[in-house]
């Protein structure tokens, strides 16, 4: 229920969605200071957006045409299917267990690097020192 200086005013009966003919009905259509409201023209698929000040004067009222689209071109989205999903989720795990294999990978080289340095480093000193 809508409320208007106190009075509760309802939608109109036997209208589900306010209905006018031609721009002079919209201009003339009853509304509330201060909001905005939607009128549809009654026999074209146009509606209008009427905006009112804190006065109720009218300060736009914009046209607008409206075209029905057909539910296939609606689903036809961009919108990645489960499948896709899944597919993109196996390939991610592909890719971290090449990364984790290659990382093992690098750490054993590079331990067993380390390690024959190491022990040539410390043989080598031992050597010079001695």
């Amino acid at each position: 229920m809508t409320s208007f200086y106190g009075y509760n005013i309802g939608p109109l009966p036997g209208k589900d969605l306010p209905k006018v003919k031609g721009i002079e009905s919209a201009r003339q259509y009853p509304t509330m200071p201060d909001s905005r409201c939607v009128v549809f023209e009654d026999d074209d698929d146009v509606f209008y957006l009427i905006e009112t000040d804190s006065s109720n004067y009218k300060s736009s009222i914009r046209r607008f045409r409206f075209t029905e689209e057909s539910i296939e071109a609606a689903n036809d989205a961009k919108y990645a299917t489960k499948e896709d999903f899944n597919l993109l989720r196996e390939a991610i795990n592909n890719v971290q267990q090449s990364i984790q294999q290659l990382a093992e990978s690098n750490r054993t080289n590079n331990s067993k690097q380390f390690n024959g340095k190491q022990r040539s480093n410390s043989g080598g000193e031992n050597e010079t020192r001695g």
